[in-house]
């Protein structure tokens, strides 16, 4: 069996939910979901801290994925795991009730290896996951997988019906707490004004007639702050997100920002000859863009640093 921590934005959520299935389809074993970290940052009480981490909700029930998220009784497993890890970072113990004699080994992102997975029967995985391949073998299944439960809203239907009809760009400005959380801003890279008007000069020189969707978790900032075409499209900053990703994926080609919520919209793009640009750095710490995240070799790197 399997078990996978879910925690973060949707992006995340992604990252998560499809190494792990892609594991457990590798070694045929079972996958569940551990959503837990949602109802319990939902029950904090210091949101007025500014480096408070950010709430999020489980948003991965919207797609057809194939794996069901964990009982009670498995989640105060984790909840024992998660203490005892702090002492070691090698665990095996057992459990009373309905997990009698069920044994665990932890693994997170960082310490991976297939091999580790294979020599236990059991593992609980934790991390993010943005830098592993496995997910490549599989990507004709997750483009099933991901997709979304029911038809989207009549309103997101409306920009879909003129996305699929124009040359369209989805082009993504991510802010929120990469602006507001003093932490948060000293480790993420940002995207400069130069990264996006560059991207769309690369763009134009490929492409005509094209048509520019702007998403972003600040669409009045960026509709103040860029214009740079007349054929463009500010999509309204609303709920649900995951339709938004499911808007950006469709659109024909795709200038990302350092955002694991838009790599994903440009990894689910169907369209064979799309144009994919994406930031060099996702992280103030260089060196540190070399470990987290994993660009496809045919998307096009453009500097975004200030």
């Amino acid at each position: 069996m399997i078990i996978v921590k879910i925690n973060g934005g949707l992006g995340n959520q992604l990252f998560q939910y499809a190494v792990a299935r892609a594991i457990s389809i590798k070694l045929n074993r079972k996958l569940l979901l551990d959503d837990s970290w949602y109802r319990d940052i939902h029950s904090l009480e210091n949101q007025s801290d500014p480096n408070a981490t950010t709430k999020r909700d489980f948003l991965l029930n919207n797609f057809n994925i194939q794996s069901r998220v964990i009982s009670k009784a498995h989640i105060n497993f984790i909840k024992r795991l998660e203490i005892r890890s702090k002492q070691s970072t090698f665990l095996k113990f057992l459990l009373d009730g309905p997990l009698n004699n069920f044994s665990f080994e932890k693994i997170d992102h960082a310490n991976f290896s297939l091999m580790a997975v294979e020599k236990s029967p059991n593992v609980y995985l934790t991390g993010y996951w943005q830098n592993n391949n496995i997910i490549e073998e599989y990507k004709n299944l997750f483009s099933g997988e991901l997709l979304l439960k029911h038809p989207i809203s009549t309103h997101n239907e409306t920009y879909l019906k003129s996305i699929i009809s124009t040359n369209s760009v989805a082009i993504h400005f991510r802010r929120g707490d990469y602006i507001s959380k003093p932490n948060t801003r000293k480790v993420h890279a940002a995207c400069s004004d130069d990264y996006y008007y560059k991207s769309i000069e690369y763009i134009q020189k490929k492409n005509s007639n094209l048509h520019y969707f702007i998403f972003s978790d600040d669409i009045s900032w960026v509709r103040n702050n860029f214009t740079f075409s007349t054929n463009i499209t500010f999509v309204d900053n609303e709920k649900p997100v995951y339709e938004h990703l499911f808007l950006m994926s469709q659109c024909k080609h795709q200038i990302t920002a350092n955002s694991t919520f838009s790599w994903w919209a440009a990894w689910l793009n169907p369209n064979k000859d799309k144009i994919i640009i994406t930031p060099k750095y996702w992280y103030y710490d260089k060196q540190l863009n070399n470990t987290v995240i994993r660009i496809p070799k045919e998307w096009i790197i453009i500097d975004n640093m200030i």
